[in-house]
């Protein structure tokens, strides 16, 4: 088809106004950009319309942005995407001044374009928006997971640390599949009254592949829908809709992981068996009129305690067996003290925690040391906010880098080494400290008494039953070991080889006699 040669005129006359027209609207845009930039903090120039979009990691953020507020010289940077202003804290008083002090402002979290369509966001109360049915939520976690009622989950911790032990023992190799098991067991056994197999158990196994699908989507980078939420809306079969496909596959995992576990309790209730956490709030519930809303909060508080204590469990309690491969003299000296307060004839118990202060100085340094979510979770202010002179725009993204925090030297001098002694004063009573992992303010890790106690138990114990070496080569050395981690939201140590080998025959056989249920 061929166009007229007396409308070429027209058109290019038309072709002509619009280019300078968008000229017009990019450099207004630029220069009103240019002369609001001042009032954000210090970070990297933005480019025209993207921002910083081409510039922010996908991979080990948590070190770039380190590396930018030494650049820019400021603990507080602040990049954008897109028009999606990121705020980024390093130091903790920051931190605590923002996320804790002005909490009616920050304890929001930011949308989740990927979760949302994976059908995280409706169960999640990590990444619910601050208001009624958060609190709601958080009510429920602070009745079943609070310092008082998580001391009733001992015994049930002490037999799936014991479990754990027999495990390790029999298949030392195997080691790293233990622990994912054990991390899924006390939740799973809390919140359900339900036994995991010791391998291949489809609960655990359930747990470990939607937390992996969800992290892997929800990084940035990963789908183009988090970087354009608009996307959402093009149809499945438009090219570059592969997340769509991702999303169906995971919404079905999610779909599971909430009701499969629900489902087996109410089956126990039907029969009369109402031992679990869920079971008792499901029952009390019931007693009460049985409000559909109440019943789904309760369903979907048990399925993230179910799901997020199983993966952050697991990844920290590797990093401490990879810290105590690279340093046996930590090890050794953590067991002479076991040693001396139990005698040699029993395992660690909880009551022991108070007088071991160089084994909670290791748990200590294995969450600072690598904390297993080196950015916390974002939060988002409600309102513009002022501070330090700095704007911080509402729906901003503000992150906490608890890994750069963690590595201030003035307070944790020498901070890529591993010192448990730094927790410790000179007369080796511990210091006064606080475990930057479990985040801050409204929103910090409910869980947190849960977690603490399980991994403390799951360390002394540990310390007390086996030596843990570097693996040897066929030439009989070692096999070195380096303390490389995986770059997503929650971070595991890179796949590494040791030998683990009970330290004594009076170990071996504590282990061997623990209860089986």
């Amino acid at each position: 088809m061929s166009i007229p040669l007396d409308t070429l005129g027209p058109i290019w006359l038309f072709s002509l106004s619009c280019g300078f027209l968008l000229l017009v609207l990019v450099s207004v845009t630029h220069k009103f950009w240019n002369r609001h930039r001042s009032l954000y903090p210090p970070g990297p120039a933005p480019r025209l319309l993207v921002g910083n979009a081409f510039e922010l990691p996908v991979q080990k953020s948590w070190e770039v942005y380190a590396k930018w507020s030494q650049d820019y010289k400021s603990d507080i940077i602040h990049a954008t995407a897109l028009g999606q202003h990121i705020v980024i804290l390093h130091s903790l008083d920051d931190a605590i001044e923002l996320l804790e002090k002005r909490a009616h402002i920050y304890s929001s979290r930011p949308s989740f374009p990927m979760l949302e369509l994976l059908d995280w966001h409706e169960f999640n109360s990590v990444i619910l928006p601050y208001g009624p049915l958060w609190r709601r939520h958080r009510s429920i976690f602070q009745q079943v997971f609070s310092a008082g009622a998580s001391i009733t989950y001992q015994p049930i911790q002490t037999q799936k640390v014991h479990d754990a032990l027999r495990y390790i023992l029999e298949t030392p190799h195997d080691f790293a599949s233990h622990l994912k098991t054990l991390s899924a067991a006390i939740v799973l056994g809390i919140m359900y009254d339900y036994d995991v197999a010791p391998t291949g158990d489809h609960y655990a196994e359930l747990a470990e592949r939607a937390v992996l699908e969800a992290s892997e989507a929800a990084l940035p980078g990963s789908h183009a829908v988090n970087s354009f939420p608009i996307l959402r809306h093009i149809p499945t079969w438009f090219p570059g809709a592969k997340f769509h496909h991702v999303a169906a596959r995971c919404r079905k995992l999610t779909k599971e992981l909430r009701l499969a576990p629900y489902e087996m309790v109410r089956a126990d209730m039907a029969e009369g068996k109402v031992t679990s956490v869920l079971g008792k709030l499901l029952a009390k519930n019931d007693a009460q009129g049985g409000s559909k809303d109440e019943e789904k909060i309760m369903v979907d508080t048990a399925a993230i305690a179910y799901a997020a204590g199983s993966d952050t469990t697991a990844a920290t309690f590797a990093w401490f067996v990879l810290a105590m491969v690279l340093h046996p003299d930590v090890q050794r000296r953590a067991r002479s003290d076991i040693l001396k307060l139990t005698g040699g004839g029993r395992l660690p118990a909880f009551e022991d925690r108070i007088s071991l202060p160089y084994v909670e100085a290791i748990y200590r340094e294995v969450l600072r040391w690598e904390p297993v979510s080196p950015l916390a979770v974002p939060h988002t202010p409600v309102e513009d906010d002022y501070y330090k002179g700095y704007l911080i725009p509402k729906g901003s993204i503000v992150l906490a880098n608890i890994w750069a925090m963690n590595r201030n030297e003035a307070i944790y001098p020498d901070p890529e080494q591993f010192k448990p002694e730094r927790f410790l004063d000179e007369q080796e009573n511990l210091i006064d400290d606080r475990a930057l992992v479990f985040g801050f303010g409204r929103r910090i890790c409910a869980g947190r008494y849960l977690a603490s106690s399980s991994l403390w138990l799951l360390f002394a114990s540990f310390l007390a039953s086996f030596d843990v070496t570097k693996a040897k080569d066929e030439a009989g050395n070692d096999i070195e070991v380096l303390a490389e981690g995986s770059g997503g939201i929650i971070r595991h140590p890179l796949p590494f080889n040791c030998t683990i080998l009970p330290h004594s025959e009076s170990a071996r056989r504590l282990i061997e006699q623990t209860p089986i249920p």
